[in-house]
C-alpha cells in the first residue's frame, strides 16, 4: 500500500514489518531488515537472497550469476559484455561496474565526513558510505582467530579458510587490511579483497583466491 516509509521518510509502497510493527518500503526493509548469513556460494556475510533446495542461503550476487542468468549486453561506457544495471535516457545499457562509478549518488557521509556513494541512510536522512555501514551499522560476526584465539572481526583467511583478525593480520603483513577494492591480482573490482596470497603478501579477492587453490591442488607435488 501507498504510505510514508518509517525509516526514510519517503512516499512509497510500504508494508508492515512483523517484527516492529513499523511500516517500511522494499529498499529499507533490504538495508535495515533483511536477514543476513554467510552465503553458500562465495561465502560472504550478505543480506538472503533465495536458498537452494536444501535449504543454503545464497545472495543476490550469487543468485544472479548461479541461478538467475540475466542476458548480457554490451556496456554503452565500457564496452564489456555484461549484465545490465541500468539503463540511460537513450535506452543505452550500463553494467553494475560503471554505475557505481558513473551514476550512484555520492553525498558527504554522516559518520566519517568523506565524498563516498551512498549505501544508505539514517533515520534523520544523513548518509552513510559502505565502510561505514558495515563498521556501525551491521556488525560482521566475530570468529575465533587462528593466531591469537581470540573471538574477533575476521580481516583475512588464511590458505586453508582460517580466519585472522585484524591485529594479527598487522603483525603479519605490517598493514592494515584492505577489505574493499580493486584485487591486484586480476585488476577487477570494486570486490572485498580479504584473502591473503602468500606467495606476494598482497590480499587477493575470492575469486583469485580459489583460482589459485585449484592450480595448487592440480599441479605435481
Amino acid at each position: 500500500m501507498e504510505g510514508i516509509c518509517s525509516i526514510c521518510g519517503e512516499q512509497k509502497d510500504v508494508h508492515q514489518n512483523r517484527e516492529t510493527g513499523q511500516f517500511v518500503c522494499r529498499g529499507c526493509y533490504q538495508r535495515e531488515f533483511q536477514p543476513r548469513e554467510q552465503c553458500s556460494c562465495c561465502d560472504e556475510v550478505r543480506r538472503v537472497a533465495a536458498r537452494t533446495k536444501d535449504g543454503r542461503p545464497v545472495c543476490s550476487t550469487c543468485y544472479d550469476r548461479e541461478f538467475h542468468q540475466r542476458p548480457k549486453e554490451q556496456c554503452s561506457i565500457c564496452g564489456e559484455a555484461r549484465r545490465v544495471a541500468m539503463r540511460t535516457e537513450d535506452d543505452q545499457p550500463v553494467c553494475q561496474g560503471c554505475y557505481q562509478r558513473e551514476f550512484q549518488p555520492r553525498e558527504q557521509c554522516s559518520c566519517c565526513s568523506e565524498v563516498r556513494r551512498v549505501m544508505t541512510r539514517t533515520k534523520d536522512d544523513q548518509p552513510v558510505c559502505s565502510t561505514c555501514y558495515d563498521r556501525e551499522f551491521y556488525q560482521q560476526p566475530k570468529e575465533q582467530c587462528s593466531i591469537c584465539g581470540e573471538a574477533r572481526r575476521v580481516a583475512m583467511r588464511t590458505e586453508d579458510d582460517q580466519a585472522v583478525c585484524q591485529k594479527c593480520y598487522r603483525k603479519i603483513t605490517g598493514k592494515s587490511q584492505n577489505k574493499y577494492g580493486v584485487c591486484p591480482s586480476c585488476q577487477k573490482g570494486p570486490r572485498f579483497i580479504t584473502y591473503l596470497d602468500t606467495e606476494n603478501g598482497q590480499n587477493i579477492c575470492q575469486t583469485c583466491f580459489r583460482r589459485q587453490k585449484r592450480a595448487k591442488m592440480a599441479s605435481p607435488a
